[in-house]
């Protein structure tokens, strides 16, 4: 459970060490793990063979989470004194000293960095002379001791210290160095002065999840078994993995009947609730698709979750379970996004092409008042043109071909100018009986069109409205889900 770090330190280095190891480590439990916690497909897809990212190693032991192993507890050490959190701590706590002693702390630090670990204890312990509350200067002490000069009564001293003084400026660095402490009672076969140390922590920081595996661990050596499965549960609800670090953990060999079932009872549970939510899915991809809904890439997506959902369920172990429950939540938000951009095309499309008609039978309102007018005017020059041929033929002036085609001529200028003139007066004369004829025809073909897509628009609006609905319920769903975890 010891180890020591790199020497000498250096971040990016110790960044990129840590999370290749962490890869290694959780690619190791999950070939060793129950079938019960992890699937045979599972493990043959490498879903969870992903180590922690850079950016959660460099978050120290609250971001490694169920990754932290105590091999490289000094690396993360190094790590946490790099964080703007504590930078900001120390800057308060060094403000009184003097230039010699901020000078004589950073030295020590470049000691320890370096791995010149005599240098560093000495200027460290000068250090801690000179400001006894740097809780840090302790910490640091305490791992010198430990790691380093093996005498964990001494290391034991230093972290208890660094626990004092931390607790009222950093309740979190206050539980790492109460880690430690059940880390030397542990080794030293106390396994209640470890198991008070890692429940302190807990209270401390709740959110603390390696906190709470190492009280379930000490709690199983103690036969606190209860406890143990407790405190191990808060640490799963913040990283699932913490299931396969105690399933690989020698020290829960003790309860292990008890621990099985924990975790049938946990999947189980799971499994019901995964099957539930996938069912709840399937009715809303049934519901969007009864609106008609199909191409929406949205949709598409959410249909290709809800398949996926159901893979993870049919696998049955824990771990596919969760994701079950997991990915099966993505579907209504997916759906609800899609159906509701949908129906808000539509309520536009609907709206527009009623808008299109109404226009397009308002234009055919307002050309057909001066229509009968106009008709007349044409009817009276058409008369008057073929009345005045009758005349001509009538008194013989159409005697030939070329008599007619004169006529014929005559007939086309006549009529175009004729037809223009009486109809322009035709329909200035006669336009108020087209208005009095057309406006109540076209007003009730357009009230037509108007219920036509009135009955349609309040269709989709109310469709809308339940669609929201759907949405708010979901929201307070989430919100409760969000609380209880």
């Amino acid at each position: 459970m010891t180890g020591e770090g790199l020497t000498p330190f250096n971040r990016e280095t110790a960044l990129s060490f840590i999370s290749s190891q962490t890869q290694e480590i959780v690619s190791a439990q999950v070939e060793a793990a129950d079938r019960l916690i992890v699937s045979q497909e599972r493990v043959a897809s490498g879903i969870d063979k992903v180590g922690v990212s850079v950016d959660r190693v460099a978050d120290g032991l609250e971001g490694l989470e169920a990754a932290f192993e105590w091999g490289f507890s000094e690396i993360v050490w190094h790590l946490e004194q790099e964080r703007a959190v504590l930078k900001d701590i120390l800057k308060v706590l060094q403000a009184p000293l003097d230039t010699q002693a901020k000078e004589l702390r950073q030295r020590a630090e470049e000691a320890y960095r370096n791995g010149w670990i005599d240098d560093a204890l000495e200027d460290f312990l000068e250090s801690e002379r000179k400001n006894r509350y740097d809780f840090t200067v302790h910490h640091s002490l305490g791992n010198i001791y430990f790691f380093h000069k093996k005498v964990p009564e001494k290391a034991l001293e230093f972290f208890e210290k660094a626990a004092k003084y931390a607790t009222p400026k950093s309740p979190y660095h206050a539980s790492v160095s109460l880690l430690h402490i059940g880390l030397v009672k542990y080794l030293q076969q106390d396994f209640q002065g470890a198991y008070e140390a890692a429940k302190k922590a807990t209270e401390l920081s709740p959110n603390l999840y390696e906190a709470h595996y190492q009280c379930a661990q000490y709690g199983a050596n103690l036969g606190k078994y209860d406890e143990a499965i407790d405190h191990l549960w808060e640490a799963i609800k913040g990283d699932r993995n913490y299931c396969l670090k105690a399933e690989s953990e020698k020290d829960f060999d003790v309860m292990g009947e008890k621990l099985r079932s924990f975790f049938e009872e946990k999947r189980n549970q799971a499994q019901n609730e995964a099957k539930q939510e996938t069912d709840k899915a399937q009715e809303l991809i049934l519901y969007a698709e009864s609106y008609g809904l199909t191409g929406s890439d949205k949709f598409v997506t959410s249909r290709q979750k809800h398949n996926k959902a159901k893979e993870f369920l049919n696998r049955a172990s824990l771990f596919d379970c969760w994701d079950a429950i997991d990915t099966a939540w993505d579907v209504p938000i997916l759906t609800l996004d899609a159906l509701e951009a949908y129906v808000s095309n539509e309520i536009s499309r609907t709206f527009e092409r009623s808008e299109g008609e109404k226009h397009e039978l308002e234009k055919q309102s307002r050309s057909g008042r001066w229509m009968p007018g106009a008709l007349l005017g044409f009817l009276l020059a058409g008369g008057l043109v073929l009345y005045t041929i009758y005349e001509w033929y009538e008194k013989g002036e159409i005697a030939g071909l070329f008599d007619v085609i004169l006529c014929f001529t005559f007939a086309i200028i006549a009529l175009a100018f004729w037809g223009g003139t009486l109809g322009a007066i035709g329909a200035l004369i006669v336009w108020p009986i087209g208005f009095l004829i057309c406006t109540p025809v076209y007003k009730f073909l357009i009230k037509r069109v108007e219920g036509r897509y009135e009955s349609r628009l309040a269709e989709l609006h109310e469709r809308l409205s339940e669609i929201q609905s759907k949405r708010s319920e979901l929201n307070r769903k989430y919100k409760q889900k969000e609380k209880i975890e």
